[in-house]
């Protein structure tokens, strides 16, 4: 009867041991969040943001968001090794925030993320302006 029962016990562990183990293994989810702003601080609505991950030795888009009116995103997702928050709009830089794996916080403000002016994009002409000194 012993025997039975030990071999019971032992039959649950096993399982309750694998399935800790592979929780704990698991990236923990994470709440990134920030605010997108223009050259001139103003908030920048409908601002593409991504958080691209390293799967399988590939940057791969885990999760996607978009900014809202004041410029506030939030980005909810499990974050594995060497993470990127990618941040688009047409007319401006990229801007990309890397999230490391040991960052242990599960919510991440990366407060103000301010847009570059591009002038290598698609229908956008930038000139350089050269201030004239004022002789009086």
């Amino acid at each position: 009867m012993r025997r039975i029962f030990a071999g019971a016990l032992l039959a649950l562990a096993i399982p309750l041991t694998l399935s800790l183990a592979v929780e704990t293994s698991r990236p923990k989810p994470k709440v990134i969040r920030g605010i997108v702003i223009d050259p001139a601080d103003f908030p920048a609505p409908n601002v593409h943001v991504e958080l691209r991950c390293n799967q399988k030795g590939k940057k791969t888009t885990v999760a996607t968001g978009k900014s809202s009116k004041d410029g506030r995103f939030t980005i909810k997702s499990e974050v594995g090794d060497a993470c990127d928050i990618v941040v688009t709009f047409p007319g401006f830089a990229d801007h990309v925030i890397p999230i490391a794996a040991s960052d242990t916080r599960t919510n991440i403000d990366l407060g103000k993320i301010q847009l570059d002016l591009n002038c290598k994009g698609p229908g956008v002409t930038c000139f350089e302006v050269t201030p004239i000194e004022d002789k009086k």
